[in-house]
């Protein structure tokens, strides 16, 4: 598929905004804002994980966002079976990373963490 014009100049100017950005602490918040101008989606999560912790914080745009608050624990208690973030406790890889580079849809919804925690905060339909 090729990208129209109109396609480069929206890729460029969100490009432009998150370069301009100066608030580290505002950058994921905006990031999902502007992303989700170039990929329309229902939620969009900016995960960042923390080398020396081992915690993983995320920033949303859910509808719910209490809903998301009060299942974390359960998304952090299942976390070794999240496909990006036990590769990257695993090798260190920084590089972005979607579900379906590690399982098949299917493999990953045999999973409980998908189960107790996806599921119920995005459905069963994902963007893997």
């Amino acid at each position: 598929m090729a990208l129209s014009n109109s396609d480069y100049d929206l890729l460029l100017d969100i490009s432009h905004q998150i370069c301009e950005e100066t608030d580290f602490a505002a950058l994921p918040q905006r990031m999902i804002d502007l992303i989700s101008q170039i990929v329309p989606c229902e939620v969009a999560a900016y995960n960042a994980m923390d080398d020396q912790t081992k915690e993983m914080t995320a920033v949303h745009n859910h509808p719910d966002p209490g809903l998301v608050d009060r299942l974390f624990p359960t998304l952090m208690a299942y976390s070794h079976e999240h496909p990006v973030y036990a590769n990257h406790i695993e090798t260190g890889c920084m590089e972005p990373r979607k579900f379906t580079d590690f399982l098949s849809q299917q493999q990953f919804e045999r999973t409980t963490v998908f189960n107790e925690f996806f599921r119920k905060v995005v459905g069963v339909k994902l963007l893997l």
